[in-house]
């Protein structure tokens, strides 16, 4: 999967939309939408987005990359066995 949906744009107003690649910019992509992201976003990270690569993305750089809540609800998340899928 290349494209984001059209409906992310929102959250990427300081760049070209049409260029971001979610393989190329994927952690650009993921901070994003972990930070801004409505729950569309969320299914979208659950969806298309291992478990595993969101725990070594929040132990490794969350809480440089992500508020504190953010941080924090994500840490959260990411134990849930149950949501991904």
């Amino acid at each position: 999967m290349n494209e984001l949906p059209l409906e992310f744009k929102k959250y990427f107003w300081d760049c070209d939309y049409s260029s971001l690649d979610f393989k190329i910019h994927k952690e650009y992509v993921i901070k994003r939408l972990l930070s801004f992201g409505d729950f569309d976003a969320i299914k979208f990270i659950l969806k298309n987005i291992s478990q595993q690569e969101i725990k070594v993305l929040i132990n490794s750089k969350g809480s440089n990359l992500l508020s504190k809540n953010n941080y924090i609800f994500w840490k959260k998340i990411s134990d849930h066995e149950e949501l991904w899928g």
